[in-house]
C-alpha cells in the first residue's frame, strides 16, 4: 500500500484535531507518542513486522512464529516520524521482502497503519512514504474466526461498541482518499460503520476459538 502526499498532508491534520479532541478516557489521548518503540533484529534477508500491542506476544508459539523469521517492532500509538525512520532503516538492512502492521481492526490502529505508511507524522520536513501491508484484523481474519467458532458453539462475534469518539474518528479516516474495503474488506469496513470493533485479543482467544486456532492465527498475520 502506497499513499498519495496528500492523504498524508490530511492525516497529519487530523492526528491534530484528534489530539485537541481527545478526553481523558478516548483511546488516543496518551497514545500518541512517548511510548517506547521496542523492536527485536531479526537475520537478514527477511521481513519486518510492526505489532500495535505486545499482547499479541504473550505466547512462546507466537513469539516463535513473529519473531523468529523477520525483525519485530511493538509500539501503541500513531508512528513519529523518528520511528518510521527507525523502521525504514531495518527494512533496508533486512533486505525486507514485506513490511506489515498487525492490529486491531479500529480506528486508531487503522491510524496506525496509515501513520507508518506516510513514514511517520509529526513536525519537521515530510519524509518519503513507505510501503506497507496490513495483516491484521480483516475479512479473512474473521472469516477463519466465523468457522472456528461454529466449531466450538461460540454464537457471536466478540465485538466492542466503539465510543462516540471513535465513530467520529473512523468517519474522519473512512473520509480520506484510501481503499479501505481493499485493505480490511468490505465487511470490516461495514462492521466500523456500524459502530462496532473487533480487537486482537477477540479475534484470537483459544477460549473462543479452541485450542488450534492461534496457529491459523499466526499464518493470518503473515507466518
Amino acid at each position: 500500500m502506497r499513499l498519495r502526499s496528500t492523504v498524508c498532508a490530511q492525516l497529519a491534520r487530523l492526528c491534530v484535531a484528534l489530539t485537541r479532541a481527545a478526553g481523558e478516557n478516548d483511546d488516543w489521548q496518551g497514545r500518541d507518542g512517548g511510548q517506547m518503540l521496542q523492536m527485536h533484529c531479526g537475520e537478514a534477508p527477511g521481513r519486518v513486522r510492526y505489532l500495535t500491542k505486545s499482547t499479541f506476544l504473550t505466547t512462546g508459539e507466537a513469539w516463535e512464529a513473529l519473531a523468529g523469521n523477520s525483525s519485530l517492532f511493538t509500539r501503541c500509538g500513531v508512528v513519529s516520524r523518528v520511528h518510521a525512520d527507525v523502521v525504514r532503516r531495518e527494512v533496508k538492512r533486512m533486505r525486507a521482502t514485506e513490511l506489515a502492521v498487525i492490529g486491531d481492526l479500529d480506528p486508531l490502529d487503522l491510524t496506525v497503519l496509515l501513520s507508518l505508511a506516510c513514514g511517520g507524522v509529526g513536525k519537521g520536513l515530510a519524509t518519503r512514504s513507505i510501503p506497507v501491508l496490513w495483516r491484521g484484523v480483516r475479512d479473512d481474519w474473521r472469516a477463519e474466526c466465523d468457522r472456528a467458532r461454529r466449531r466450538t458453539g461460540y454464537r457471536s462475534e466478540p465485538t466492542i461498541q466503539m465510543t462516540e469518539f471513535e465513530q467520529r474518528h473512523w468517519e474522519r479516516l473512512e473520509g480520506l482518499d484510501v481503499p479501505w474495503e481493499q485493505i480490511i474488506g468490505p465487511h470490516s469496513a461495514a462492521l466500523l460503520r456500524s459502530g462496532r470493533k473487533l480487537e486482537l485479543e477477540g479475534a484470537s482467544k483459544p477460549a473462543i476459538y479452541g485450542d488450534g486456532f492461534p496457529r491459523r492465527v499466526l499464518r493470518l498475520a503473515g507466518q
